[in-house]
């Protein structure tokens, strides 16, 4: 019970009141009747984080009951039986051909950092990959991804769906330790 209220309460208060700013605003500057503005903003973010809450928590705690990991921000790593530079390598070109923009490489400290573009699902992701040299032929690969828009609650699986694709692909690559 606990955790359902935490889930619903969680996304009414991220959705609502950023909603009864906008509509207040937009009331305000349309009607100059402060009064009007209010009444319609506060009306308007409950019901909209009332649906929100509803229509999202319940996606979420479904989610949960089947074991998902519903945060936002992703994180894995991968032990793998190859050269760290061989494994950078591929890692850069791996993240291109998801279509995602690498927007730094830097191979002596084995760190790729990336952007997504917008999609229905996100306003985008960002990726981080770091291949850590464990040896000559072994590395560590640590792989995140998080949306780029800060405040993001529900990503609808975007950020698990970039580390999972990230990691099946290296391990098909390479041998896991």
């Amino acid at each position: 019970m606990r955790d359902s209220l935490s889930v619903y309460g969680g996304v009414f208060v991220r959705t609502g009141p950023l909603l009864v700013l906008l509509i207040g605003l937009y009331t305000w500057i349309t009607t100059k009747d402060p009064r009007s503005a209010v009444f319609t903003a506060v009306v308007v973010g409950l019901f909209f984080g009332v649906i929100m809450a509803l229509v999202l928590g319940a996606s979420i705690r479904s989610a949960r009951r089947v074991g998902v990991d519903t945060s936002v921000r992703q994180q894995k790593s991968v032990v793998l039986a190859s050269d760290a530079m061989d494994v950078f390598d591929r890692a850069v070109r791996l993240i291109e051909s998801t279509g995602a923009t690498v927007k730094q490489r830097d191979p002596m400290l084995g760190r790729i950092e990336a952007r997504t573009g917008f999609t229905w699902k996100s306003f985008g992701e960002k990726l981080g990959v770091t291949v850590l040299s464990q040896g000559e032929d072994r590395c560590e690969v640590r792989i995140e991804s998080r949306p780029r828009m800060p405040g993001t609650y529900f990503d609808y699986g975007r950020n698990l769906q970039n580390v999972q694709y990230i990691t099946q692909e290296l391990r098909s690559m390479f041998t896991a330790v």
